[in-house]
């Protein structure tokens, strides 16, 4: 056999002689590729090992044990091939230098951000102040959008400020959300608080990962409209591009914005015009909350943000075109040299792309992916693809240490992953031993071949999607994401569909609404709009008649990680050898069961226990026996019932699969927020709701969702009891029945006095819920001489100034007060006087915003103390009300 260097010279057509110089590098370096695999991977193994070392917090003595073990490790692996024996030494070498290196690039990151904790902590919390920053990114959150701001100076003489901070787009205020654009250098007035996230079971530490970026505070605008813009220097070249930069972008999209918007006026707008605007220009805030829904229960959240899939389907087919067009003309004297400017072109439409919508780390993974092998072709070099995938990984933990922990950056990749371990990208396509055949048989195998390119058609993009689909489970359930059974079908068909149809018209739509003037080409901007209204109506379509066990949105996994990992790693074996059928099944009895996540040791503490969690000016309670759970409220949401997610992690942590009854003492988003959702994904026996407030629309909604999955409605009023005192029970002590004296509905400003108010019974030990109630409530309740005392107080309304009476108070004569509200009193609650009030009572106050999540155990009857335990460590909050320590218990 000839050797691909004779092939080469004994060629004489010029083009086949460069191609075959090609293969023959290849070959070389495919000879040294195990060695540079080795080195590149053995970089960044290293590299995440320190960053993850830094993260939890390992100190100089354990980070040189680490060194030493993974030296030894390396070492070992070294020796193990003769020809790597010589450089054992350097591979521990650099394994320890760059495990070094990567500890201490997030350990710097953690010291500024402690260092900006500090001056926050040592300014006025209440005075308002003049800042100058630059926005770096803008993003759009479940509540509106934010902008996260860097290079942040006060403009007051020895002032310290931190250098970034995060600042929300006050709702309605034009001025902000015309000049808060990443690029744009602004002067505004804000007032800083630091970031308090919610703490909760289940829930990842948010203040730990915004410490990694080196966030550390908010600030909130004076007034909507205090911000100017500043003008960059004339010496500022850089700045001054960035500005106009981002003022084009800004143009842009409101251009197209208005454009589609003058096609069909009305709420919501004409059909797609949402999804063209996420997909061409990543504004996602034209997306329809069912398009979002739908979406994510089928697993295609991901075709709404810009990714790497996206960046491929623009850049291939803008290095393909510029190929083509040159092949058309003049052929070029060396080919291979020749593909360097469709490569260029490529790398250009990618970067353009990129920076008009703002894309995030899988963008900049897939761009540098894209120009890496357009430089490995012209250079006629052989690049693998996992040498490419690390090389890349490691050169963006090298730029920024937090990209580690970037859910995006994390699905991305594992998807990319996904793909090389299956066989799916960068597979040798195998070929016959022999060519000995009659030409009957090569005629056969012609049809043959035919038949298995059209079944490779439809095969490869399931293989692909089955392949990325397994990868990933992990993380899905790590993130608390649905796990769509029909979801390596529904991508299958839907990413093809998405990249050559929707996208394109995507693109071609935005761009005529920039040239086309008003009025015109209305049908033609409408016929492109097309291919994206009939995407979310499919999908819309498909999410609704998906039984919720196809979709498993929510739902705890049961299938133990060892036996997971092994049904993974034979599916990925199939994939392979090429076949899809065995993988298929594999992923319909991995989605069916999910992989359980490790449970914490809040999931086996001592029960009955109430966990009152932390979610802001808000209730969530869940109140556990030895064979009962009941959900006193479920959170904050928006009014599209799009809430409750925290809430749903929490209880899934504490070990909950089913509610006896869900209570929503009254109507108010901060109390019903998260219904809709938990009784979507979670098995609810009864809904409760107070019976006053039966006219109130938005919980006559609510009873019928309710209704519509065979959950039970109890319009709940005083009197109602069920269960047994000596062990579990719940009464009602308010609001009266309908047809007693009193209005007969109760919304509006009313709305807080028709709370249910629920006293729980645990094993002897008594738990009073008040809701919203005000004082007046508080006196009828005295009045009728109910029994209100309790040893445990959820304090109503959220320690408000007009509740918690002292008559009250010495009624219930509580051990424990518990108050939901956030740490820093940004609107006034808990109040200071309601504060002091319930300390003169004598009670132990819990506050779950400077403790997170607050559990108290009912004990047992005739126990000296209830135990109480806290999701975090303390916070300063305002009121600076410290954390009594008598008999309280610190999470582990």
């Amino acid at each position: 056999m000839s050797t691909p260097g004779k092939l080469a010279f004994a060629s004489r057509d010029p083009a086949r002689a460069d191609t075959e110089v090609g293969v023959r590098a290849a070959a070389r370096v495919d000879g040294d590729g195990e060695l540079r695999v080795r080195w590149i991977v053995l970089l960044l193994v290293s590299r995440a090992a320190g960053i993850l070392w830094a993260d939890r917090g390992g100190e100089l003595p354990e980070r040189l044990a680490l060194c030493a073990i993974g030296a030894a490790s390396v070492l070992l692996l070294a020796c193990s091939r003769r020809r790597f024996a010589a450089l054992a030494g350097v591979h521990a070498l650099v394994a320890v230098l760059s495990f070094d290196l990567g500890h201490d690039a997030l350990a710097r990151a953690f010291e500024r951000a402690h260092a900006d904790a500090a001056r926050l902590a040592a300014l006025d919390a209440m005075a308002f102040r003049l800042v100058d920053a630059r926005v770096e990114t803008r993003r759009a959150t479940g509540f509106g959008e934010e902008v996260e701001l860097v290079d942040v100076k006060s403009r007051a003489r020895d002032e310290r400020v931190p250098a970034r901070l995060t600042l929300a787009i006050p709702e309605g205020s034009a001025r902000a959300d015309r000049l808060l654009w990443p690029g744009a250098r602004v002067r505004i007035g804000v007032i800083l608080a630091p970031l308090r996230p919610p703490r909760n079971p289940g829930s990842p530490d948010r203040e730990h990962a915004a410490a990694r970026q080196g966030l550390v505070a908010r600030a909130r605008l004076v007034k909507p409209d205090w911000v100017v813009e500043v003008l960059p220097a004339p010496d500022e070249p850089g700045a001054r591009l960035a500005l106009a930069l981002a003022h084009r972008r800004r143009d842009i999209g409101e251009a197209v914005r208005a454009r589609f918007a003058d096609l069909d006026p009305d709420p919501p707008g004409a059909p797609g015009a949402g999804l063209v605007r996420a997909l061409a220009l990543g504004d996602r805030r034209g997306l329809s909350d069912r398009t979002r829904r739908s979406f994510r229960q089928l697993g295609l959240a991901h075709l709404i943000s810009v990714s790497g899939l996206h960046i491929g389907f623009v850049a291939l087919p803008a290095a393909w075109a510029l190929a083509r067009a040159r092949s058309l003309g003049r052929p070029p004297s060396r080919p291979v040299l020749g593909f360097a400017a469709p490569v260029v072109a490529g790398c250009l439409a990618a970067g353009i792309y990129a920076g008009l919508t703002g894309a995030g780390v899988p963008a900049l993974r897939a761009s540098l992916l894209f120009a890496l092998f357009g430089l490995a072709r012209v250079l006629r070099l052989s690049i693998p693809p996992a040498t490419a995938l690390a090389g890349i990984a490691l050169a963006l933990l090298w730029g920024d240490p937090a990209r580690l922990f970037d859910a995006g950056a994390l699905f991305s990749f594992c998807a990319c992953g996904a793909l090389i371990a299956g066989g799916v990208w960068g597979a040798r396509p195998r070929r016959a031993e022999s060519s000995e055949e009659s030409p009957g048989e090569q005629a056969e195998g012609s049809r043959m071949t035919r038949v298995g390119r059209g079944l490779s058609m439809l095969g490869d993009p399931l293989r692909a999607s089955l392949a990325v689909s397994i990868g990933m489970l992990p993380l899905v359930e790590v993130y608390a994401l649905p796990r769509a059974l029909a979801s390596p079908l529904v991508n299958a068909l839907a990413i093809p569909f998405a990249g050559l149809v929707v996208l394109p018209c995507a693109l071609a739509a935005s761009g005529l609404a920039l040239l086309l003037p008003a009025g015109g080409g209305d049908r033609v901007l409408a016929l492109l709009l097309l291919p994206a209204a009939g995407l979310e109506e499919a999908a819309a379509w498909m999410a609704a008649r998906l039984p919720t066990a196809w979709i498993g949105e929510d739902l705890p996994g049961r299938l133990a990680w060892p036996w997971a990992l092994a049904i993974g790693a034979i599916a990925f074996a199939r994939l392979r050898r090429g076949d899809w059928i065995s993988p298929a099944a594999a992923w319909i009895l991995l989605a069916w069961l999910g992989i359980a996540v490790g449970r914490g040791p809040e999931w086996a503490e001592k029960r009955p226990r109430v966990v009152f969690l932390d979610v802001g000016q808000a209730d969530a309670a869940l109140v556990q026996s030895g064979d009962a759970a009941w959900l006193i409220d479920s959170g904050p949401g928006n009014a599209d019932g799009s809430g409750g997610t925290g809430v749903v992690r929490a209880i899934r942590a504490l070990g909950v699969e089913r509610l006896d009854a869900l209570v929503i003492t009254h109507g108010d988003l901060d109390h019903r927020g998260g219904a809709l959702r938990i009784l979507s994904v979670v098995n609810v026996g009864e809904l409760w709701l107070p019976a006053r407030a039966a006219a109130d629309p938005a919980l006559a909604a609510l009873a019928v969702a309710a209704r519509a999955r065979g959950v039970r409605v109890r319009w709940a009023a005083a009197g109602d009891r069920v269960g047994d005192a000596r062990s579990f029970a719940v009464s009602v002590l308010w609001p009266p029945a309908i047809d007693e004296v009193g209005p007969a509905v109760w919304v509006g400003q009313a709305r807080n006095d028709a709370s249910i108010v629920l006293r729980v019974e645990l094993a002897g030990r008594r738990f009073l819920f008040t809701g919203d109630i005000s004082a007046e409530v508080e006196e009828r309740l005295l009045d009728a001489e109910s029994a209100l005392r309790a040893e445990v107080l959820k304090v109503a309304h959220h320690g408000s100034r007009q509740a918690s009476s002292a008559r009250f108070l010495a009624a219930v004569a509580p051990e424990v007060a518990i108050v939901s509200a956030p740490c820093g009193a940004s609107r006034g609650l808990p109040s200071t006087p309601a504060i002091a009030r319930l300390r003169a009572s004598g009670a132990h106050v819990g506050w779950t915003g400077r403790d997170g999540a607050i559990a108290v155990s009912g004990g047992t009857e005739g126990a000296a103390a209830l135990g109480m335990r806290y999701w975090g460590g303390e916070r300063r909050c305002v009121p600076d009300l410290r954390r009594q320590e008598v008999h309280v218990r610190e999470m582990p």
